[in-house]
C-alpha cells in the first residue's frame, strides 16, 4: 500500500521526535557537547544533528556555545541541556496533605510546596487545590507550566488497574475516585501523565535511594497509609495485573477479632495503620487524637503509651509478613516509610521483631529501614 504525502508526514514528524528524545538524553548526561561528540554517542548523521540541533536551540532546550578553538581551523560549537526547558512534576495526595515536587531536565529539584486540604474536601476540590498552587508555584520561578513534560500523581490508596478506581483513600479524598476524574483538568494540557500509589512510589524511591544490583531480590514493606509489601528485582518493581500488588491492610489475622471497616473480622488495618494506632492509644491513654500521625509524633517525646501502641502494631505486622519474606527468600528486606520518627529505639525495637520472626533460617538477612525522599523519583 503506497504511503500518502500524510502519513509520510507523520512518520518523518516522528522520527524528528525520537532523534530529538535521543539528543536531550545524550545532553542529559553530560555537561555539554560537540556535534562531532553527540554523533558518535548517538550515531545520528552530522546532517541530521544539523536540523536536530537547529530546532532544539530555537526552541530554547539547548543553548549553544562556540568556544575559542586556539589555533587554526573553524572553533567548535558546544551544546548543552538548558535545565529549565523542561519540567516534570510529582503530586502526592496524602494522609493529610498534598505536596508538590518540581525538577528541572536535569533531575534536579528546585521547587517544592505542601498544601493542607480542607477534611471535607472531596477528590475534585483537592485536585483544582493542586492545579492551582501548582502554576502559583512555577509563576513564583518565572516558569510556564507548557514546559511539563511529565506529571506523576502519587495518591494514597490502592489502585485496581482493571477498573482504575482508587480504593481505600483518605477521607478527604472520595471513597472511591477514578483515576480519569483525578487526571482530566490535566489531560486539556497535553502533559504525559502517571498515576500510582504513594506506597509504589515510596518504594520505588527506596530503591533509588539503595541502587541495589541488578540481580538483587529485594523485599521492601511500606508503611504509612495502609501496609504494603512489594518485591523488586532488576531495580523494577514487580505487579501483579490489577496493580494491587502487596497491599496487606485487609489480610486477616488469626486471633484478631476486631471488626474492620471492610465488613470482615481480623484485618490487618485493624491493628496496624493510622487509625487503628488512634484507636488504640486513645483506649490506653484517655486522650483522643486525630490519627496514627499524631502516634507517632509522639513518639519523638518518648511517651510510653504511644512506644507501647507503636510496638504492638508491629507485632502485629510481623505476624503477616514474617511467612511472606519466608517464602519471597529475598537477598535483602527493606522496611520503607518513617518507622518511628524521633524515635530510634522503637525502630530497633521493630526490626529486632521482625528478625526474631523470620526465624533462624534468615537470621542472615540483610534488613534495614529507610525514610525515601520521594523527590528521588524525578531524578535523572
Amino acid at each position: 500500500m503506497a504511503d500518502t504525502d500524510g502519513t509520510r508526514a507523520m512518520r518523518t514528524s516522528e522520527i524528528r521526535a525520537s532523534n530529538a528524545s535521543i539528543v536531550l538524553r545524550a545532553l542529559r548526561a553530560s555537561s555539554g557537547m560537540t556535534r562531532a561528540e553527540l554523533s558518535a554517542e548517538t550515531s545520528l548523521t552530522s546532517q541530521a544533528l544539523g536540523t536536530i540541533l537547529a530546532d532544539l536551540v530555537a526552541d530554547g532546550s539547548v543553548a549553544e556555545r562556540v568556544e575559542a578553538s586556539g589555533g587554526p581551523g573553524r572553533p567548535a560549537t558546544r551544546y548543552s541541556l538548558v535545565p529549565t526547558a523542561s519540567l516534570t512534576v510529582l503530586l502526592a495526595l496524602r494522609l493529610r496533605e498534598g505536596e508538590i515536587y518540581v525538577a528541572n531536565a536535569l533531575g534536579d529539584l528546585f521547587a517544592f510546596r505542601q498544601l493542607t486540604p480542607g477534611v471535607d474536601d472531596r477528590a475534585s476540590d483537592v485536585v483544582e487545590l493542586l492545579m492551582t498552587e501548582l502554576d502559583a508555584l512555577l509563576e513564583d520561578t518565572n516558569l510556564s507550566s507548557g514546559r511539563i513534560e511529565r506529571l506523576t500523581f502519587a495518591v494514597d490508596g490502592a489502585i485496581d488497574e482493571t477498573t482504575r478506581v482508587v480504593h481505600d483513600s483518605p477521607a478527604w479524598i472520595d471513597a472511591e475516585v477514578s483515576v480519569a476524574d483525578l487526571i482530566r483538568p490535566f489531560l486539556a494540557r497535553g502533559v504525559e501523565i502517571e498515576v500510582t500509589s504513594t506506597a509504589t512510589a515510596v518504594a520505588r524511591a527506596a530503591l533509588a535511594q539503595l541502587d541495589p544490583p541488578g540481580d538483587e531480590l529485594v523485599a521492601i514493606v511500606q508503611l504509612g497509609f495502609g501496609t504494603w509489601m512489594f518485591l523488586s528485582q532488576g531495580g523494577r518493581i514487580l505487579h501483579s495485573r490489577n496493580g494491587r500488588t502487596g497491599y496487606l491492610s485487609h489480610v486477616q489475622i488469626p486471633g484478631n477479632d476486631r471488626r474492620c471497616e471492610c465488613g470482615r473480622v481480623g484485618c490487618l488495618a485493624t491493628v496496624v495503620g493510622h487509625g487503628a494506632m488512634a484507636r488504640r492509644y486513645s483506649e490506653r491513654s484517655g486522650v483522643t487524637v486525630r490519627d496514627g500521625a499524631d502516634v507517632l509524633d509522639r513518639l519523638e517525646t518518648g511517651d510510653a503509651d504511644a512506644i507501647a501502641v507503636a510496638l504492638e502494631a508491629g507485632t502485629w505486622l510481623v505476624a503477616v509478613i514474617a511467612p511472606l519474606v519466608r517464602l519471597a527468600d529475598p537477598d535483602r528486606l527493606v522496611i520503607a516509610g518513617t518507622v518511628a520518627p524521633g524515635s530510634p529505639e522503637v525502630g530497633t525495637r521493630l526490626i529486632e521483631l521482625i528478625r526474631k520472626g523470620l526465624g533462624p533460617d534468615l537470621a542472615d538477612l540483610e534488613i534495614e529501614s529507610v525514610s525515601p525522599d520521594l523527590s528521588r523519583l524525578l531524578a535523572g
